[in-house]
């Protein structure tokens, strides 16, 4: 057996369970899930739909992520006295979080083609589109279609950042070395714990709606960077797609790390061989 399908992303901490992330809302980008464009909600009941309620008792998640490295330099310069110079920097970053429930309860629909059209005749939507509408291509919008709410929640969230130089300046490094030397190293960490909250809206899951130059509309599941799954998620239906027109060809690469508020950057993978760089995701500050 495979890994268990992964569909739900982190919401912003801080959102109630009555609050910006609705079942139904329609938004412009995956990291804007409590920023919707819909200007009214449209009910759920408007459409016969089956809605899903499944509880989880107990539950614990912990997520960590790690950035960053050591990158060495070596300048030689001043060649016609042999003077040479080494320099060693240092940024990492490191953020975990551990979180403890009494009870999560997802909620979670299938739309069905004619609640996605109603939702689409929101004034807020269409003056969206109007804006925002493509010279070429589809133009993409998400909307929600399950929330995980936490019931009881306690957690700890640690967060560390260090920086570091360390300079070297000399006759030569074989041996005993003859020269000055300076080194510095920054690092902060911020650790926070809560207990007893209130209900939040933990997660989301989303469906991804494509409108073509000529109005035409396609929807299917996205899952792209997701982190959660449950135990009904084991019969994905990611398949389960409703092809209403293929005609603009699109990147699958449209949204990327920067869309959950994460970053990439550059770094020396020194774990392999020669001098390749990886690119490492990092949250932002």
């Amino acid at each position: 057996m495979g890994p268990r399908p992964k569909h739900y992303f982190l919401a912003p901490i801080g959102n109630p369970l009555n609050g910006q992330i609705k079942l139904g809302n329609i938004i412009a980008l995956p990291r804007l899930a409590d920023d919707p464009i819909n200007e009214n909600h449209v009910s759920l009941s408007s459409v016969p739909m089956e809605i899903t309620e499944h509880n989880e008792y107990d539950y614990t998640f912990n997520v960590n992520a790690k950035s960053g490295g050591r990158i060495g330099i070596w300048a030689s310069f001043l060649q016609t006295i042999g003077l040479k110079a080494e320099a060693t920097l240092e940024d990492s970053r490191q953020h975990s979080e551990q979180w403890a429930f009494e009870k999560l309860q997802t909620i979670s629909f299938a739309p069905k083609l004619a609640y996605i059209t109603k939702c689409l005749e929101d004034d807020g939507v269409q003056n969206f589109l109007r804006i925002n509408k493509p010279s070429f291509g589809a133009s993409n919008l998400y909307m929600i279609t399950g929330i995980k709410v936490a019931y009881g929640a306690s957690s700890v969230v640690q967060y560390a950042k260090k920086k570091g130089i360390a300079l070297r300046l000399g006759s030569g490094f074989t041996g005993n070395h003859v020269g000055p030397e300076f080194s510095r190293n920054d690092e902060i960490g911020v650790s926070q714990s809560q207990g007893g909250a209130d209900p939040f809206v933990f997660a989301f899951r989303l469906r991804r709606i494509k409108l073509s130059l000529s109005g035409e509309i396609s929807h299917e599941q996205y899952s792209k960077g997701a982190m959660l799954g449950i135990k009904e998620d084991e019969d994905d239906d990611s398949g389960a797609q409703i092809p209403i027109i293929v005609e603009d060809i699109e990147s699958d690469e449209d949204v990327d790390g920067s869309e959950f508020r994460l970053e990439s950057k550059d770094a020396l993978d020194e774990s392999s061989p020669g001098d390749g760089l990886c690119k490492c995701v990092i949250s932002e500050d």
